[in-house]
């Protein structure tokens, strides 16, 4: 695992998949008909 993240792209790409792990989690932890969930963004 030296070279996990060998280029920009990699770098990039690793910052986006802890970003979407971590909002999916998120999204399926939260309850649903709270005002959070009813919010429209």
């Amino acid at each position: 695992m030296d070279n996990f993240i060998s280029s920009p792209i990699g770098l990039v790409h690793t910052i986006f998949a802890v970003i979407a792990v971590t909002t999916g989690t998120i999204v399926l932890l939260n309850k649903k008909g709270t005002k959070f969930h009813k919010k429209v963004l």
